[in-house]
């Protein structure tokens, strides 16, 4: 089983951490059970997938589900047994009537956990997830972590000069654009997506087609889902809210409270498509954000809304579904990224729908990335998990984020010359060495559980050749010994530091020694003798 991907600032990291469960070690006459967050919000405690290994194989499963879940292990006389589906859920299923459930996989593999992740990413690239762009996924600049709210068009353009000088594709206004939003309020004026002419003079449009003409795409952010119950939508709308027992939900920031809408109401689903829609064209947006910072909790039980009073939540995610199914069908090569307030609903059900996953809202340390990333990429494509720099200006930084899709979220404004450089060197690095290899096999060389060192072998998934990054935090071992796979154990290679130019040659069937310094990272690029 994996975490969810909660905020996790914890040491080791706590995010899309792998937990075990040993048959000698577990009683048999009770299940292990995990779910979705209370608040309704699907991967905020766990991921609702799983891995039976034993045997040299084994099975792994998954849920493709945005809301409610529940799983239960447990061990039998006769082997290990999984439930996993819907939960708080009744439906009156009338006559001759039909109702969706979630979709549900099965992937029966052999050999290793990383050998499992690969075949089922190969399976979800080709078979599940949108079709991706060429040099996928594009380097991005995004100012939240920098800025936050507090944006103007002349701040935000000086950013977006440097961030294109250094080599990123696409530039992200996030939460701060829209008219009445105050720098210290996270709920006022939501639900009014109408852009602040104040901040922006020359308007949306305008500063994204600035942005295009320094090579970048335009993206932005959004929250459809969330509004201010002060405000115009809920004012005006009070039916389209969800409520329970007759009580809007709703969650309090300070003093402020935003309410919740419910898209198992069909009037809702066709007004948030029709404004996300009118976003994307009204201010020619190519990459949208689209975040989730509140649940339903246990949804919404009105029988007024299109949905029956015990299945509000699972009402409001295939609602959720037909909207970016409109969305995306009305604009064709829009990309959307995912967000809950980081990974709270990072499942397989919002693959289907988005491009890239933004994976926790704590990118700030080198080592929490890796290993967000590293758990990740057991059930979602590589390609899909984000993380951001945020400072810090050299290659350990840069290489912990490399892992998947690179951001950078910094004051770009305020770095030297020197770092700019080092960061252009690092974003061209990434283009040409690792970006190719994400959507081949990736391989953790060393014990996801291990502290200390994170060792990651990716392939070409046609050529053969390979990459190795290797980091050490403070660790008391100098080196270590692994051994690379997804090689020809018959062949030489060659091997290049990329740091050093130095090169070496060893057998496929050889061991690696590898040594760094603390806090630091080495990358190795590998190919056949010729």
């Amino acid at each position: 089983m994996l975490r969810g991907g909660a905020y996790d600032d914890a040491l080791p990291p706590k995010g899309y951490a792998l937990q075990t469960l040993d048959r000698l070690s577990y009683s048999l006459s009770r299940p292990r059970v995990y779910a979705s967050a209370g608040d309704g919000r699907s991967t905020g405690e766990f991921v609702p997938w799983f891995c039976l290994q034993g045997g040299g194989g084994g099975v792994m499963g998954a849920l493709l589900w945005s809301g409610h879940w529940r799983m239960e292990a447990r061990y039998t006389p006769a082997g290990a047994r999984m439930a996993l589906g819907l939960s708080n859920f009744e439906h009156l299923l009338a006559p001759g009537g039909a109702l969706q459930l979630p979709r549900a996989l099965l992937l029966g593999f052999s050999g290793d956990l990383d050998e499992a992740a690969n075949a089922l990413r190969v399976w979800e690239l080709r078979y599940l997830a949108p079709p991706i762009p060429e040099n996928w996924p594009w380097v991005q600049y995004n100012h939240w972590y920098a800025y936050e709210g507090d944006i103007d068009e002349a701040r935000l353009l000086a950013e977006a000069e440097i961030a294109a000088r250094v080599g990123c594709e696409v530039f992200v206004i996030d939460d701060g654009w829209f008219a009445g939003r105050r720098p210290d309020s996270y709920v006022s004026w939501w639900g009014q997506w109408r852009e602040d002419r104040s901040r922006f003079p020359s308007g949306l449009w305008g500063f994204g087609e600035r942005i295009r003409q320094l090579g970048m795409r335009f993206g932005l952010w959004v929250e459809p889902e969330r509004v201010d119950m002060q405000g115009e939508v809920a004012t005006e709308h009070p039916e389209w809210l969800a409520a329970r027992d007759g009580v809007p939900i709703t969650r309090r920031w300070g003093d402020e409270i935003a309410g919740h809408l419910c898209l198992g109401n069909p009037d809702v689903q066709d007004w948030m498509a029709s404004e996300v829609v009118r976003v994307v064209h009204e201010y020619g947006v190519q990459w949208l954000k689209w975040d989730y910072n509140m649940g339903y909790a246990a949804g919404c039980n009105r029988e007024d809304h299109g949905h029956q009073a015990g299945d509000g939540h699972y009402a409001h995610t295939m609602g959720l579904y037909r909207v970016l199914a409109t969305v995306r069908e009305s604009c064709p090569g829009l990309i959307i990224e995912n967000c809950a307030s980081g990974g709270h609903r990072a499942d397989l059900g919002m693959l289907t729908h988005s491009h890239i996953q933004w994976l926790s809202d704590y990118t700030h340390r080198a080592a929490s990335c890796r290993r967000h990333v590293q758990g990740a990429g057991y059930y979602l494509p590589l390609q899909w998990l984000n993380a951001w720099v945020l400072e810090g200006a050299d290659a350990y930084e840069f290489r912990s984020r490399m892992g998947g899709a690179l951001g950078i979220s910094a004051r770009l404004g305020s770095w030297s010359q020197q770092q700019l450089e080092l960061l252009a060197r690092g974003i061209a690095e990434y283009k040409a060495v690792i970006r190719p290899l994400l959507s081949g096999h990736r391989s953790l060389l060393s014990s996801p559980w291990h502290e200390g060192w994170d060792v990651w072998q990716l392939c070409h998934p046609r050529s053969g050749e390979f990459t190795i990054l290797a980091f050490r935090d403070p660790s008391a071992i100098s080196s270590v010994r692994v051994a690379p796979r997804s090689i020809s154990p018959e062949e030489d290679y060659i091997l290049m530091n990329l740091d050093t130019g130095e090169s070496f040659q060893m057998h496929g069937k050889g061991l690696l020694e590898i040594s760094v310094a603390r806090h630091a990272s080495v990358l190795l690029i590998g190919k056949l003798v010729s």
